[in-house]
């Protein structure tokens, strides 16, 4: 029985290969518009005793559209404010 007629199947990874697996790297999102992870880096940190904080609102539109725009009335209104919602005070008593 020679080597040659049992030959060495090798089933693991390179040590150059493995390595490049074994390094993690931070990449930055590549569509802000679906994982907006950059927006937390602008965000200030508010110290808040209890509750909850939310920072996300809905702004009215106060733009005047003109009046051959007909795609506006298949439009949902997205620019209104919840009715179920209320403001949240500056600072808690």
């Amino acid at each position: 029985m020679s080597l040659n007629d049992n030959p060495i199947v090798q089933y693991s990874l390179s040590p150059k290969t493995a390595k490049n697996l074994s390094n993690s790297t931070i990449s930055v999102p590549m569509m802000e518009a679906i994982t907006p992870r950059w927006l937390l880096t602008f965000l200030p940190w508010v110290s808040v005793e209890a509750g909850v904080y939310r920072l996300n609102k809905v702004k009215k539109c106060n733009e005047i559209r003109d009046e051959e725009d007909n795609c506006r009335e298949k439009l949902p209104d997205l620019c209104s404010f919840h009715l179920g919602e209320h403001e949240i005070p500056e600072s808690f008593p």
